[in-house]
């Protein structure tokens, strides 16, 4: 859009000026949950052919269309969330771990398991956690490892709100012969800059995470 709806052009700006522009987003992407979406901006001439580069106070480069902050956009209708295959009722802090679906990937170049957890989000939290996923043995010895963000980083949990249920997978590559033996896979939550898990509360809880897919050879 023009600044100020065409009525203010840039042409017109005066050095030392600051110019507040109200701009209103319609969503027209089609969502089935909710989406921590980048808020990117940028100035160009014409038919969107030449972009202005854009710089920081210390006049380091952040290309045309820099990232200024995210907003959660949600969709009107959700669709609806399947029921886990197992159930569970495990807390950790504002979120409640409601149940898993677990399968394998089997590939010649290597087998995985896909460990897809249903979270319900019971409070705001104002930080992004990280989830754990940790594959153990028998002798309880991790064998893989798939942490990562929720929902492959596209809803970090400061972003949700009391109410969602989210789906999230997680596929965690396993070595060679891991199938062969008794294996589980231990979920938690934890701050990434500190480590700090966050204590689990409910039936099968063990401390700081829940054990789930427990399988057998």
């Amino acid at each position: 859009t023009h600044p100020a709806m065409g009525l203010y052009p840039t042409s017109a700006w005066v050095p030392g000026e600051v110019v507040v522009d109200d701009l209103f987003l319609p969503v027209e992407a089609a969502l089935d949950g909710p989406v921590a979406a980048d808020l990117r901006v940028g100035l160009y001439l014409g038919e969107h052919t030449a972009s202005l580069e854009a710089r920081d106070g210390a006049a380091n480069a952040l290309g045309p269309s820099p990232a200024i902050g995210r907003a959660r956009v949600s969709p009107r209708d959700p669709a609806p969330v399947p029921a886990p295959e197992y159930l569970l009722d495990v807390t950790f802090g504002a979120v409640a771990l409601r149940g898993y679906d677990l399968a394998v990937e089997a590939d010649p170049a290597g087998d995985s398991l896909v460990l897809t957890l249903h979270w319900e989000c019971l409070a705001e939290m104002a930080e992004a956690y990280t989830v754990m996923v940790h594959v153990v043995g028998a002798d309880g010895e991790p064998l893989a490892y798939g942490d990562g963000p929720p929902l492959g980083g596209a809803l970090p949990t400061g972003y949700w709100r009391p109410g969602d249920v989210l789906r999230d997978a997680h596929t965690v590559a396993l070595p060679a012969g891991a199938l062969d033996g008794s294996l589980a896979v231990r979920v938690g939550l934890y701050r990434l800059e500190t480590f700090e898990r966050l204590p689990a509360a409910g039936e099968g809880a063990a401390g700081d995470h829940v054990v789930v897919g427990v399988r057998a050879p």
